[in-house]
C-alpha cells in the first residue's frame, strides 16, 4: 500500500510525466533496491 500512495505524490510533484505507468515502475525498483 506505501507504493500506490508514493507513486500518486511523486505524479503530482511531478510536472511533465511522460506515462504514469513507466513513473510507478521506476519508484517500485527504487523502493524495492532501498529495501
Amino acid at each position: 500500500m506505501i507504493f500506490e500512495r508514493i507513486a500518486p505524490e511523486q505524479h503530482d510533484t511531478l510536472d511533465g510525466v511522460p506515462e504514469p505507468s513507466e513513473t510507478p515502475r521506476l519508484v517500485g525498483h527504487g523502493q524495492a533496491a532501498a529495501m
